[in-house]
């Protein structure tokens, strides 16, 4: 359960009840007793932690940080980086896009529905985070991480925008506001997974595991069947393999833009020639 998930981020909160979320953010707005699962899978979250061999202080202190953030641990200064409350952070294509509130691209995978959605989240991220992490060294990770988060978050704002506007599809772009940082998880997963010539195993099934996360994708969907989150996580596995085949891309780009200029000029030097022939 905890290892190569997506994470069960990208939770949606219909646009109806946006303003009925003020009362709090995380822990803060849940006057109830803490989950037991939750407490059972925070153990085996920090056994894992312990058993790393590389303790990633990267992964590491997000982690930490979204768990301050979530049980209102940071104070003023986590109101100061997410808002009061959900509504104030979440990601919602409308307000990115009409009113300019870009800071939601930055703000929503930083908070979580509840315990369960937020211990599910850190458990896929260390997993992830510890292996790409020590591959590419804190620095360069990070670089990867901002980049990621930016080009996913923009990519379902733009997707959602696209959907409303030219197919008529409007209930993501008008009424879902995403929270959770699974679009992230899913960029990472495909980043770690997209090459990999191995198998992987998703509840029982075998299947190789360049599509795991599409399938996972398609799993997530099924059990939270959230149209906007369904983009969200669709934008993190296309992010995540373009970063891949960057390479590729950029060849191709270029190739295409040199054939094309030079198509231009062959065509330019052929006017010339029959100009001087007609002369």
């Amino acid at each position: 359960m905890f290892g190569g998930g997506g994470g069960f981020g990208g939770m949606p909160i219909p646009y109806g009840m946006m303003g009925g979320l003020g009362g709090g953010r995380g822990r803060r707005g849940n006057q109830g007793g803490v989950n037991p699962w939750f407490i059972m899978m925070a153990f085996q979250l920090y056994q894992q932690m312990d058993r790393l061999p590389v303790k990633p202080p990267v992964t590491l202190g997000l982690m930490g940080a979204a768990a301050a953030l979530h049980f209102g641990l940071l104070g003023e200064l986590g109101d100061a980086l997410v808002g009061p409350s959900a509504a104030a952070a979440c990601l919602s294509a409308r307000l990115v896009v009409e009113q300019m509130q870009w800071q939601r691209i930055f703000t929503a995978p930083l908070i979580h529905a509840d315990e369960m959605h937020l211990i599910y989240n850190l458990s896929s991220f260390l997993w992830k985070g510890a292996q790409l992490e020590t591959k590419m060294g804190s620095e360069s990770y990070t670089k990867l991480l901002i980049g990621l988060l930016v080009s996913v978050q923009c990519a379902a704002v733009g997707a959602m925008w696209v959907l409303a506007r030219f197919i008529g599809v409007t209930e993501p772009y008008y009424r879902s506001c995403t929270m959770g940082s699974s679009g992230l998880l899913f960029a990472m997963k495909a980043i770690l997974l997209t090459d990999e010539p191995a198998v992987s195993n998703l509840f029982g099934i075998s299947i190789p595991s360049k599509w795991a996360s599409w399938a996972e994708l398609l799993l997530v969907y099924a059990l939270n069947p959230s149209l906007g989150g369904l983009i969200v996580h669709v934008c993190g596995v296309v992010v995540g393999v373009a970063y891949v085949r960057r390479h590729v891309i950029l060849q191709r780009l270029t190739g295409a833009r040199r054939g094309a200029n030079g198509g231009g000029s062959s065509g330019r030097q052929q006017q010339q020639q029959q100009q001087q022939q007609q002369q």
